[in-house]
């Protein structure tokens, strides 16, 4: 069994089988009118293709045509038997195709007399190394490709999820996570059948993701809208690993993604896609900044995650234990301070004024121009009755005043001097 778990990898968690005889049907292929090729010359499609049924149409995709009923998206597909090429001089072509099958219930047959439309979805076998001149993402989002059936299909291509219990599904997700961890020079934190939590000192979060219809690498940061160049660094050799693509691209995809994430009217939310590869990012600079990416394939397989060396086990071994152990320590302090929140002895007013002093003295001394807040703390102290013998050793309030202090100084040093420096004078008149 552990050699087993030991050559675990994260790969696709379907295969493609052939179970039928019957001729296959045809269906041309059309470029959208609208869709600008840009610099590209052609748009290449391989073979095993995938087109959504998108419901009835008049007239025909080759010249001038509509949609006469509302989309109902889900009511089969078809999948092409060959590749296709599309270009501003040549914008339909025909194709072999059969259906697609994912589950009981779907169509087994798409006739061309019911004048349906089907638009681009997916390729289930993209081929690794392919590289289109137009992103087939891009085709997929803005539904520039589409088909209409000119010969009945029966042949029909079967998409069947691979069955894998739990048990094994949670060892593969270890495996996996370990791998990933002994790639980047971290460790485990902890894990479930679908996720693996690592750390890594370049990111507030790195996780794996095991859901068996998609694999996907999550990795945020704080205190900062753009990663640093530590966390570019982390993010561009975990996806490459993670996904088969160049660390060159990774760091394209996360350059495109971020810089749309900034641009105020889109809501803090980007996305990029490069070869197969799709990044999702959120970025922010409110608040000190913030972001994060979630990188998955959309086509093909990953590649195998290797298992790490023995030294590289024995390496991710220490890194996980002193990772669970600082989690550990969260976990009590954050016991600690509920139990303290929710303790009457300590006046809530005296617990919501410390905190507010104790972040701003924190501040203070972060920032290099050293803003002074004495008049103002003063203030604070005597409105909510505190004397500052309270807060010496062996005052009513020291044991809180100490705790906070000490809490908000491991805080404040997180930040850079300029984000602190931007905090603190919020609290200025």
């Amino acid at each position: 069994m552990r050699g087993w778990i030991r050559t675990a990898v994260v790969a696709a968690w379907a295969m493609v089988t052939s179970v039928a005889v019957a001729e296959e049907g045809r269906a041309v292929v059309c470029l959208d009118n609208e869709f600008d090729l840009g610099t590209a010359r052609e748009v290449r499609l391989p073979a095993g293709s995938v087109f959504e049924n998108d419901g009835p149409i008049t007239g025909d995709l080759t010249g001038d045509w509509r949609v006469v009923e509302p989309r109902k998206l889900g009511r089969g597909a078809i999948v092409t038997m060959e590749g296709i090429t599309l270009s501003r001089q040549k914008r339909c072509t025909e194709a072999g195709v059969r259906m697609n099958v994912t589950r009981v219930g779907d169509p087994l047959v798409a006739k061309a007399d019911d004048r349906e439309h089907w638009v681009f979805k997916d390729v289930p076998d993209y081929k690794r190394g392919f590289r289109p001149p137009v992103e087939l993402g891009r085709l997929v989002d803005e539904m520039a490709v589409a088909a209409q059936v000119r010969a009945d299909v029966t042949g029909v291509v079967r998409v069947t999820e691979k069955e894998i219990d739990d048990e094994a599904r949670t060892a593969k997700c270890t495996a996996s996570g370990r791998a990933m961890a002994a790639h980047v020079g971290g460790g485990v934190i902890r894990q479930t059948s679908s996720v693996v939590i690592l750390g890594h000192a370049d990111a507030s979060e790195i996780s794996l993701g095991c859901n068996p219809h998609i694999t996907n690498l999550f990795v945020s940061w704080d205190r900062r809208a753009r990663p640093s160049a530590g966390t570019a660094t982390l993010v561009a050799r975990s996806s490459a690993f993670f996904t088969g693509a160049s660390e060159s691209d990774i760091r394209t995809l996360l350059e495109r993604c971020v810089a749309k994430a900034l641009v105020p009217s889109n809501s803090e939310l980007g996305d990029a896609e490069l070869d197969g590869v799709r990044m999702s990012c959120q970025a922010f600079a409110r608040d000190g900044g913030a972001g994060s990416v979630t990188i998955n394939r959309r086509f093909g397989v990953h590649p195998v995650l290797l298992a790490p060396t023995s030294k590289a086990e024995r390496d991710v071994e220490r890194a996980s234990e002193r990772l669970q152990r600082v989690e550990r320590q969260k976990a009590a302090g954050s016991k600690a301070f509920t139990e303290w929140w929710f303790n009457e002895a300590v006046p809530s007013n005296v617990k919501s004024t410390l905190m507010i002093v104790t972040r701003m003295q924190a501040l203070a001394n972060r920032c290099p121009s050293r803003i002074l807040f004495m008049a103002k703390i003063a203030e604070m102290l005597a409105s909510a009755g505190i004397r500052a013998s309270d807060l010496e050793r062996g005052g009513r309030y020291w044991e809180t005043y100490t705790m906070l202090a000490v809490g908000m100084k491991n805080d404040v040093d997180g930040e850079s001097a300029q984000s602190a420096c931007e905090a603190a004078r919020r609290y200025l008149p």
